[in-house]
């Protein structure tokens, strides 16, 4: 599988609005957690993991990037929530008041 058919793959998930968010929140929280997570669990982790394994560093990334993505997900689900607690909010009150000609 080559890179352009990777990235079809990876367009074909997004078709829907949800989803798409779910992605970019994930891909933001990766992100902000390599730039802010990422030198905190680098000083704090490096005397633990050190003597244990070889590739201390390789471990430290991937738990940033575990706890940004994880950050991202919920970050989502609680904007979801409030977008649609909104929503039906606006929409019952439209529902309760119509307007009359």
């Amino acid at each position: 599988m080559n890179y352009i058919d990777q990235f079809i793959n990876f367009v074909s998930t997004l078709y829907t609005p949800r989803r798409a968010c779910t992605t970019l929140f994930m891909i933001c929280g990766g992100v902000l957690s390599l730039c802010k997570i990422l030198p905190l669990l680098h000083l704090w982790l490096t005397t633990a993991i050190k003597p244990i394994a070889q590739n201390y560093e390789t471990y430290i990334l991937l738990i940033s990037l575990v706890i940004g993505v994880s950050l991202g997900i919920v970050v989502f689900s609680i904007v979801d929530l409030i977008v649609l607690t909104i929503y039906e909010h606006l929409i019952s009150k439209k529902e309760k008041n119509p307007k009359v000609n």
